[in-house]
Order: structure tokens, then sequence, then C-alpha cells
């Protein structure tokens, strides 16, 4: 563990009894061992009968599934907590700009999932994620033939979606703008027309492609 424990944030095991992650000691005594449960359940384990078996095999801890699953569902805020500090140390999360005054920023995405032992996907993950509050707004898993699109998620007024192309419909964005939140998203040329006051077509590509404004923000 200690090639991986020195890329963990300053202060990881002393944040597992500060987060209530290691909060007994009887089988469990130290965050290096909880920090093992976790991962073995996310990699090789796949369920809590099969990780606590494989501890009881390949260590000292002798551990029921049943104690699995707490220690899991307990490590929660901890993992949290040691993957918002890595984000800060390696300069991948910034402080909320103050030009976006109380608005939030959230990012979306869907994700694909297998059953263990399926050849093809089985269930998506769809998920809307704070970037500067570093928290989740919404989860849900849904099967595979569910796609992935904005009005799939609860919207929060005054928070602005950031998404890639796949969200770019009048759909979504009229139901982002319905509930008072704003977007910025990469649409795909042709998914639907522009048109003017008066009728006529708009070629989206023309109108940026000759635009001489520009703006910088401080």
């Amino acid at each position: 563990m200690g090639s991986l424990t020195k890329y963990l944030p300053q202060g990881w095991e002393s944040a597992a009894k500060e987060q209530g992650a290691l909060i007994r000691g009887r089988k469990i005594k130290t965050a290096e061992e909880l920090l093992k449960v976790n991962l073995l359940y996310q990699t090789e384990g796949g369920s809590m009968g099969v990780t606590a078996a494989l501890l009881n095999f390949a260590t000292d801890v002798d551990i029921s599934k049943t104690s699995v699953y707490d220690r899991i569902c307990n490590s929660g805020s901890w993992l949290r907590w040691m993957t918002q500090e890595m984000c800060k140390e390696n300069k991948y999360s910034m402080e909320k700009p103050r030009w976006l005054g109380d608005k939030d920023v959230c990012t979306l995405d869907g994700s694909s999932m297998a059953i263990k032992g399926s050849k093809q996907a089985d269930y998506r993950l769809h998920c809307a994620f704070d970037i500067f509050n570093f928290e989740y707004r919404t989860l849900e898993i849904t099967g595979i033939k569910e796609g992935e699109k904005l009005s799939r998620h609860a919207i929060s007024e005054g928070t602005i979606y950031l998404r890639d192309r796949v969200y770019g419909t009048i759909q979504g964005m009229e139901h982002v703008k319905s509930h008072g939140g704003e977007f910025i998203l990469r649409c795909r040329t042709k998914a639907f027309n522009l048109y003017t006051e008066e009728g006529g077509a708009i070629d989206s590509i023309d109108l940026f492609r000759n635009s001489q404004d520009s703006t910088t923000i401080t």
C-alpha cells in the first residue's frame, strides 16, 4: 500500500476518523486497512461477500460481509474528502470565480455499466456534479436503452449546466429554461435549425465565424 498512499493527501489517515469512516477498531483498526477494504470491493471483490472472503484469505482481517457493507457505507464522506483534496493539490479544481455571484455550475454525464460476467453494458448511470461545491446534485441508474438528456435531470434555478453535444437538443434546452436554469452546450451543426424573428434561416457557423465581438471577463 505504500506505493499508493504516497499519492494521498496530507492528513488522509486522521480524516478517516474525522469524516466518520473509522468509528470502531475491532476488525478494521487503521485507515490503511479501511482503504484496502474499499479498493478490494471496487476491483476484485465485486460483492460484499467476495470482498469479505478475499480479506479473510489474504490478510489477518476476519470480517463478515455485513461488516464490509457497513464499512463501505461509512466511507463515503472520507473518500469524497480525499478526492477533493487530491484535486486541490494537483490543480484539478479551482475556487469559484467571483463574477459568477450566487450561480452554481454543474456538469452532466452518463456512464455505462455491466453486470459482472456480462459481455455488454446493462445499466447507465446518469449524474449531475456541482464542480465548485464538489458534490453530486442528481444520480440515477437506468437501463442501457435510456439515453443521456437534459430533461432527465432536476434543474435548479440559477444553475448553469455544462455538457457535450449529445445533450444539445431543443427539448433539453427548453427543460432547463423552463425551470430557471442556464446552459452552455456544444451542439451538432445539424441538430436543429435557427431562424430570425422574420422567419429567415440563420447559419450559426457563419454567424460565429464573422463575429468581431470580443469580451474579456476577469
